[in-house]
């Protein structure tokens, strides 16, 4: 394949010649002509951004007021008409960092809170310690249970429907019984529910409470099955559709998807504190095991919480689905917060 010839250049200390010039013709006038009301477009962009303030565009998740914000992308038109900027005000709205689900409920509706805890008159269960035939069983039995799901997801994405997930609730009906299954390994509690109770009622003196994982604890590693879960948790989210649901589905299926987040969430801030608060003690016994995560575990986790705080609230505008903002605010809030605290 021939190459072009290459331009001729001008030779060095090589005098210009000003009088010996290509006149430029009127197509090449034309293109340098600027037309006035884009120069006065632009000059008025200019204006607004380096005017605005740019706190103005930080939604408070917490706000208990409407609030003001201005964004000069969307809420300033040009008005052709008198070559000016129209300023459009916008208000957020208070109910959109209002809850829209009631975290306090039941992940379904046939559990009963009050029997989540077994009165145990105030004493702190410490489970017996898995055997190694039993901790390989528990290996085998949730390796299996993940590959049903992925099993089951693959074939609801066209392979064979029939044997698939119909929609993302009962995916996250089987993610839930398998957290809770890890969890009952861990802190002895059969379901995870009261994670999610207000943190008065966890720490009652009539219930069972194991927010401190003590040495006792039957701790092997099975965080990471948590981890992996959380990390399969927003591609398969991202796969199915709210798009031509009713609001009242589509609100039961939230629900769950973000109570299962939030249970997450609470389960990796009590194996973060458990890990941190017994660095310093874990030396004075170098046989006992930490019930908690390590530092490999916690930095995969930061980018995995980072990585769907982003592509959550993506996929929601994606599917029409709004008013969600105080839950996706509080997505991994808890173990970011104690992450960087370490």
């Amino acid at each position: 394949m021939s190459e072009p010839n290459t331009p001729l250049h001008a030779q060095p200390n090589e005098q210009l010649d000003l009088n010996n010039l290509n006149d430029l013709d009127e197509k090449d006038i034309d293109d340098l002509n600027l037309d006035p009301n884009s120069d006065i477009e632009a000059t008025a962009d200019f204006d607004v951004v380096a005017n605005s303030n740019i706190n103005d565009t930080v939604w408070q998740c917490t706000s208990n007021k409407k609030r003001k914000y201005h964004t000069p992308e969307f809420n300033d038109v040009y008005s052709k008409a008198n070559n000016a900027i129209n300023d459009v005000t916008m208000l957020d709205d208070v109910d959109d960092f209002q809850p829209r689900i009631n975290v306090s409920s039941p992940f379904s509706s046939t559990t009963k809170l009050n029997e989540l805890l077994p009165n145990d008159h105030g004493e702190i269960s410490h489970p017996r310690r898995l055997s190694m035939s039993q901790q390989s069983k528990f290996i085998s039995y949730v390796d299996d249970q993940l590959l049903q799901i992925q099993r089951k997801f693959v074939q609801s994405r066209g392979l064979n429907i029939k044997n698939g997930y119909a929609s993302l609730t009962p995916l996250l009906k089987d993610l839930k019984t398998l957290v809770d299954f890890i969890w009952y390994s861990i802190a002895h509690v059969p379901n995870s529910d009261y994670l999610l109770q207000s943190e008065q009622k966890r720490r009652s003196p009539d219930t069972r409470s194991s927010d401190n994982l003590s040495e006792y604890s039957s701790y092997f590693g099975q965080g990471s099955y948590l981890i992996k879960i959380a990390d399969d948790l927003i591609d398969y989210v991202e796969k199915f559709t709210f798009k031509n649901m009713e609001d009242s589905k589509t609100n039961d299926t939230l629900s769950k998807l973000f109570k299962l987040f939030f249970i997450l969430d609470k389960i990796f801030v009590i194996l973060i504190d458990n890990s941190s608060s017994k660095q310093a003690s874990a030396t004075a016994s170098t046989n006992r095991k930490l019930a908690g995560l390590n530092g490999t575990d916690i930095v995969r986790l930061k980018g995995i919480a980072e990585r769907t705080r982003v592509r959550l609230p993506i996929f929601l505008e994606s599917q029409g689905v709004h008013g969600y903002h105080y839950e996706l605010c509080k997505v991994y809030e808890g173990f970011l917060d104690s992450a960087n605290s370490i």
